[in-house]
């Protein structure tokens, strides 16, 4: 008998702030980070401003969209909904999710900050 096993991930619908260009790869390849190798964050988050983002993520830049996606695959995650750790002299305290395999996702939509 086999069991089934349900990916907390797949099919869940995500936000990842990121460049225009990271944008553009990720339309072209159906990955995000658009297949490059390394660990992909993503959050449930939505935030209104690239400064919110940036603050909330703990990113080291300011990102200049957010993709909303659903994720294809069942990548294993390293962190599965947990609070964002200050750094980059940000506070954090937003919620990310990670994975160091490939992440397969289909775009939702695209929304370009300012």
């Amino acid at each position: 008998m086999s069991e089934e096993r349900s990916s907390p991930v797949a099919g869940r619908v995500f936000y990842r702030y990121m460049s225009r260009a990271e944008v553009e790869a990720v339309v072209r390849t159906g990955k995000l980070r658009g297949g490059r190798p390394g660990r992909t964050y993503w959050t449930t988050d939505l935030y209104g401003s690239p400064t919110e983002a940036k603050s909330r993520l703990a990113l080291e830049y300011l990102p200049e969209a957010r993709l909303e996606f659903r994720i294809t695959s069942e990548p294993g995650l390293l962190l599965a909904g947990t609070r964002v750790e200050p750094d980059e002299d940000e506070p954090g305290g937003g919620t990310e999710y990670v994975s160091e395999e490939s992440v397969e996702a289909e775009v939702v939509s695209v929304d370009y900050l300012e």
